[in-house]
């Protein structure tokens, strides 16, 4: 597996923190920074049973665990539509532990540790 690279340049939607993107195969990282560009908040994107979910962890939420409809095969509609994320069930923090250790060896110290700390230490679940 390669190693996570952040996409340079990557598209900031207006109104939220600034966010770095990285990716390797079949794993994203996005992560919201401060001003300072620390970071404050991640969405780790991994594929499951050839689903892909992610995983974010924001300080107001805590984690959500989502699996992404693609929006590639909505019956009847001859276009992509939009990705969403609909509520998926548990964690397996062991799993994610072990996919973001192998491949976030390039990341920014800070961010590595940061991530790597809330995979850790899951204490805020997902909302009910």
């Amino acid at each position: 597996m390669s190693g996570l690279r952040e996409i340079k340049n990557c598209r900031q939607v207006r109104g939220e923190l600034p966010r770095r993107w990285f990716s390797a195969d079949n794993l994203e990282l996005i992560v919201w920074c401060d001003r300072k560009g620390e970071p404050v908040g991640f969405q780790f994107c991994y594929q499951d049973r050839r689903k892909e979910r992610a995983l974010t962890w924001k300080p107001d939420m805590g984690f959500e665990h989502a699996t992404v409809d693609d929006g590639e095969s909505s019956p009847g509609v001859s276009y992509k539509g939009t990705p969403i994320l609909n509520p998926d069930g548990p964690i397996d923090f062991p799993r994610l532990q072990k996919l973001f250790a192998a491949a976030g060896g390039e990341l920014p110290a800070n961010i590595a540790e940061f991530v790597s700390t809330r995979l850790a230490e899951p204490t805020q679940l997902p909302k009910s």
